[in-house]
């Protein structure tokens, strides 16, 4: 006897027949028959393997033979039979599909990578967080730095000193400062007399030049590291309001 319903499909799978009867207890005479599989002449051992499997999920249980024959007929030649046993909880219930197991929903082999993808989302929130602070501190720095930076503030009042103070650097004879974006130039007075046109600056007068405003500023920020520049500034607003302060320096 074979028992439980996987055997039994094992064992008809065996014989590799593809029709089959199942009889009630011992008796396979008289036509008697519980259940039989399709006499279709296109049956395949397959096909009648998959019958018997639903059939046996609606049969309560209880005791059966099995004939597994070549042909669609009950007939004792060319075939195998066999005695089976269902128990009552393999009759009459069809399988239950295996459900994946799941977290709030969501697949348990999902579940990792949902919360790596979570985490990787938030650190590169966190990341450009930062970077923005950075960002804003750099800038703010930056601009802190453009405020005290005294070259900036020389370009605020070189047009006040401009004037006062090139033509002793570069000589009397200096063309007058020619206007450029965000200097001011001296526009001659009415009547005065043009000054000369000046050779052009070369490129070393132009570079001996630029040395001595940086040693001048240089001396001044030695001596007065916070105020030089306010110095130099009033000093030389004084020298363009009264130009003949310059004739002291000769005397000093």
């Amino acid at each position: 006897m074979i028992e439980g319903r996987k055997n039994i499909l094992a064992w008809f799978e065996s014989t590799g027949f593809a029709y089959w009867f199942i009889y009630p207890g011992k008796a396979t005479d008289g036509g008697n028959w519980t259940a039989k599989s399709s006499e279709s002449e296109t049956a395949t051992p397959g096909t009648a393997l998959h019958e018997l499997e639903r059939t046996l999920q609606l049969l309560s249980g209880g005791a059966f033979t099995l004939v597994s024959c070549s042909v669609p007929k009950a007939v004792p030649k060319g075939m195998y039979k066999v005695e089976i046993r269902l128990s009552a909880l393999e009759g009459q219930q069809q399988p239950m599909q295996a459900v994946a197991p799941t977290i709030s929903g969501v697949p348990e082999d999902q579940v990792e990578k949902r919360i790596q993808q979570a985490v990787d989302a938030a650190m590169t929130r966190v990341k450009m967080e930062q970077l923005e602070r950075e960002n804003k501190e750099l800038k703010a720095e930056l601009s802190e730095h453009e405020k005290t930076n005294p070259w900036n503030r020389i370009g605020n009042i070189i047009a006040d000193i401009a004037p006062a103070v090139l033509p002793s650097i570069v000589g009397s004879n200096a063309a007058p400062v020619a206007k450029v974006a965000g200097l001011h130039a001296v526009e001659p007075q009415a009547g005065a007399t043009p000054a000369p046109a000046a050779e052009p600056a070369t490129a070393e007068t132009l570079t001996a030049d630029q040395q001595k405003l940086e040693n001048v500023i240089a001396i001044f920020s030695s001596i007065d590291p916070e105020g030089w520049l306010d110095k130099l500034e009033t000093i030389a607003k004084k020298v363009q309001q009264k130009p003949s302060l310059l004739n002291m320096i000769n005397l000093l």
